[in-house]
């Protein structure tokens, strides 16, 4: 599938546990209790680095949450013919009045040690939207103040050999595209 976007970088086949991987290797979470529960997933036709920059903007908003240190989960797994990737934090959560703006482009939740809301560029979560939607996929979240946050997304379950992968283990053969 040809990238709906010059934003998108090239695609290979990748499997999300390497990206998540990957992407823990690259930021220091000495201070938080890191789990993972991943799931024997097939690799998808994705950007390798776009996932890493979606991935680590969760893990670096989690870690904002959290300053005084916490837990950091993650977790993948089939479902139907997608893949669901689980990123959740057990930082201070997204008040409900903002809720509904986390995706808008310059908004930031953060409040920097002055008191004003300019901590963060309010450009992460927005990307986070792009990245994943060129993938063809979905993110949502949920969050209760005090309690954290789990961001969820789905993306396409298509393995290198270009099938769909299910649950229930239903294999149905898709034609490969050509480039």
């Amino acid at each position: 599938r040809e990238a709906s976007s010059s934003v998108c970088t090239p695609r290979t086949f990748v499997n999300m546990n390497d990206v998540i991987r990957r992407c823990l290797r690259l930021v220091d979470t000495m201070q938080y209790k890191v789990s993972m529960d991943l799931g024997d997933i097939p690799e998808i036709e994705a950007s390798f680095s776009d996932l890493q920059v979606v991935l680590t903007n969760l893990i670096h908003n989690a870690m904002d949450a959290m300053p005084g240190g916490g837990s950091l989960s993650f977790s993948t797994r089939v479902h139907a013919d997608t893949i669901l990737i689980m990123v959740e934090d057990t930082g201070e959560g997204i008040p409900d009045d903002l809720k509904s703006r986390v995706w808008e482009p310059y908004f930031s939740g953060k409040i920097s040690r002055v008191g004003n809301s300019t901590a963060g560029r309010g450009w992460g979560l927005t990307i986070v939207n792009r990245i994943v939607d060129e993938h063809g996929g979905t993110i949502r979240f949920t969050s209760e103040p005090g309690a954290g946050t789990r961001f969820t997304i789905t993306l396409p379950a298509h393995s290198a050999s270009g099938m769909v992968l299910s649950e229930s283990d239903n294999v149905v053969p898709l034609p490969l595209k050509r480039r």
